[in-house]
């Protein structure tokens, strides 16, 4: 798996050159903040420079980083909740923008 990890921004890089799109990256850890709607944002800024420079394919690593575990809480499920919400949001209609997205596997100890 992490031999797959290792190769999957490579691939998405390499699409994004033969099909002629912009390459971004942004990794989960990077994303957060812990300044209340600080991570909302930028997602929101991460997506902004894609639809500017469109066609575009985002490739998002480390977003396993983002969402705890599932039945384990420590206290911070509303902020899960609404960095997942705001994803969803942008991730919508950009197929429709030629912007495409893609994310590497969660990473397993």
């Amino acid at each position: 798996m992490s031999e797959l990890r290792r190769i999957l921004p490579i691939i998405a890089k390499a699409i994004a050159h033969g099909s002629d799109s912009n390459f971004i990256t942004a990794k989960g850890s990077d994303l957060l903040s812990r300044w209340y709607a600080e991570s909302e944002m930028r997602f929101v800024e991460v997506f902004m420079r894609a639809r500017q420079v469109a066609p575009a394919i985002i490739f998002l690593d480390e977003l396993d980083f983002l969402a705890p575990v599932r039945g384990i809480s420590a206290g911070e499920t509303h902020v899960t909740a609404r960095i997942l919400n705001q994803l969803l949001s942008e991730m919508d209609g950009l197929g429709k923008l030629g912007i495409s997205w893609y994310w590497a596997p969660p990473r397993h100890n």
